[in-house]
């Protein structure tokens, strides 16, 4: 089904005078913005991770019984095959019951169902954004070593760049500081109008910091919205599976069995030379020539090839951290790293941890650490980078 956006006619109204009379615009306080955003951002939430990322209410639909709520987000956020739910201002729960990807840019719709009431947020213009323009972000990080569950934050920043080429829609640049978890979160104006979709950050490298905080217009979502399409909804939560670990039993080679003649890699031959009898003269009495036993063949297997042990995915512990994460700034707090979120990134794509030390290896750059493991087919070594919701 897709997804159409109407505004209600007060709405276009107020849009139209803002956008032919910006000069006439007055912005409300921080606080009062604040107030906005917590009532229309939600928390998501998968059925095997501890954290995924945030969204924003956009649209409401009324029937008999119960209201159809439409969320944006990023679909990095909900790209796995599993069940998602969404915790709403009013700390309620409630199963996504349908998913629509927005081809072109790092965007998904998300639908659910109920007969409670939440606000729904008030579209803006993000034509009319430039740089050093204040701005602000919300959403709900994933929690740190101080807190016990995932919190809403509200943050400051301001517009520092557009980008012309943008990708994955990501053409909007602002400051302020980027935490796992808040990808999918709105980004307002000064007047609590939804101008982009919070989603992504880069790194500069080993102690360098980032280079921004990245969203994406919400004139692109606009744009490409009639284009969604539909994704498999899952009903049922995935269970979580183990974590690999790089330690492994070798297994020694199957026992070789030699063939009388041949010469075999493993295989040692320890029977002597069959014995030749002289010929009787003719005449004489003979005996039957005594039987010739066969070669006494003795396999044994090959010696197995123990491979050094690797670094395990272990639990993190205060001040120490596993061989196979570094931080990005040596001299950053050692409490930060979300070790969960690390160990199922690892997981999901398919990837062993290695001591950062040991090449060839990849190198995944996070926000603040990162991450070592060996190449594979599919991965190749070398450098990159994940998205905010990454850990």
């Amino acid at each position: 089904m897709r997804f159409n956006y109407e505004l209600s006619a007060a709405l276009i109204g107020a849009a139209a005078m803002v956008l032919v009379q910006p000069q006439f615009a007055v912005a409300i306080t921080p606080e009062q913005v604040n107030n906005i955003a917590k009532d229309v951002t939600v928390r998501i939430d998968g059925s095997s991770s501890a954290s995924n990322g945030s969204g924003v209410i956009i649209e409401r639909q009324e029937g008999n019984e119960n209201i159809v709520y439409t969320v944006l987000t990023n679909w990095h956020v909900v790209e796995k095959p599993e069940q998602y739910t969404l915790r709403t201002p009013d700390d309620s729960t409630h199963v996504v019951s349908q998913i629509q990807r927005i081809p072109g840019a790092d965007l998904a719709i998300l639908r659910f169902t109920t007969d409670k009431r939440y606000n729904t947020v008030q579209r803006g213009n993000s034509a009319q954004l430039s740089e050093g323009q204040r701005v602000y972000f919300a959403g709900y990080p994933a929690p740190i070593q101080v807190e016990t569950r995932r919190s809403y934050r509200f943050i400051t920043a301001n517009i520092t760049g557009r980008l012309s080429t943008a990708k994955d829609g990501y053409a909007v640049v602002y400051d302020g500081p980027s935490i796992p978890g808040m990808s999918g979160g709105p980004v307002f104006d000064e007047n609590g109008r939804l101008v982009a979709i919070h989603g992504e950050t880069e790194s500069l490298g080993s102690g360098l910091g980032t280079a921004g905080n990245y969203g994406i217009p919400i004139n692109t979502f606009f744009a490409l919205q009639p284009q969604a399409t539909n994704v498999a909804v899952r009903t049922t939560p995935t269970p979580s599976a183990p974590i690999p670990t790089r330690t492994q039993t070798p297994t020694p080679p199957p026992v070789q069995t030699a063939v009388a003649g041949q010469s075999q890699p493993g295989v040692r031959r320890l029977s002597a030379p069959p014995t030749v009898q002289p010929t009787a003269p003719v005449g004489e009495n003979t005996s039957p020539p005594p039987q010739i036993a066969p070669p006494v063949v003795i396999t044994s297997p090959r010696p197995p090839v123990v491979t050094p042990p690797r670094p395990t995915i272990v639990t993190f512990s205060p001040n120490t951290l596993p061989e196979y994460i570094v931080p990005t700034n040596p001299n950053q707090n050692l409490s930060a790293p979300n070790i969960p979120k690390i160990n199922e990134l690892l997981q999901r794509e398919n990837l062993t941890p290695i001591a950062c030390t040991e090449n060839p290896k990849i190198e995944i750059i996070g926000i603040q650490y990162t991450v070592c493991a060996a190449p594979n087919a599919a991965r190749p070594a070398g450098r990159y980078e994940v998205r905010t919701g990454g850990f």
